[in-house]
């Protein structure tokens, strides 16, 4: 157990104005709000199916755009969790999570459709092997030619460590 020690040490830095962007739970992130209107780029690491991050921050001005680097997610991946939805549904209650399904697919779809949205679907870590669609951070940033002036976000599921 983390002692009271620390947790005052890890806290935000007082006086800094900060903005939550995404959802109010998971996929939800507070990051200094002048950070935000600086950036013209977001550079995601980690997707998953919850684009709430990513859109909330292009929502902020027709300027923004957003690259997105996940090779765990795509349309498939999204159709297979409705099939094994709609098996369950069936069998149980879960009526209402096959709603939440639908919405995801509608959400990627639509999202994915913007023209401010570059998703590539290379797995982010300490190796550039693009045959194996690996890409390390000299890499992405080769890639996009941004250099300057960006968020990143990297929410990769431990992956983070191999960066």
């Amino acid at each position: 157990m983390l002692n009271q020690d620390f947790a005052t040490k890890i806290r935000p830095i007082s006086g800094i104005e900060q903005i939550r962007l995404g959802s109010k739970f998971d996929g939800g992130y507070v990051v200094p709000i002048n950070a935000v209107k600086v950036s013209q780029t977001l550079i995601s690491f980690g997707y998953g199916n919850d684009s709430n991050f990513e859109r909330h921050f292009i929502q902020l001005s027709k300027n923004k755009t957003c690259f997105i680097f996940d090779s765990t997610i795509n349309f498939f991946y999204l159709i297979h969790l409705l099939i094994v939805d709609l098996k369950c549904c069936f069998k149980s209650q879960r009526r209402r999570y096959l709603l939440y399904r639908f919405k995801t697919i509608l959400l990627y779809i639509r999202f994915r459709c913007l023209k401010r949205v570059q998703y590539n679907n290379f797995k982010i870590g300490s190796n550039f092997d693009l045959l194996n669609k690996n890409i390390d951070l000299n890499g992405v940033f080769d890639l996009i030619k941004i250099y300057d002036n960006f968020i990143l976000k990297s929410d990769i599921e431990g992956a983070e460590y191999e960066i």
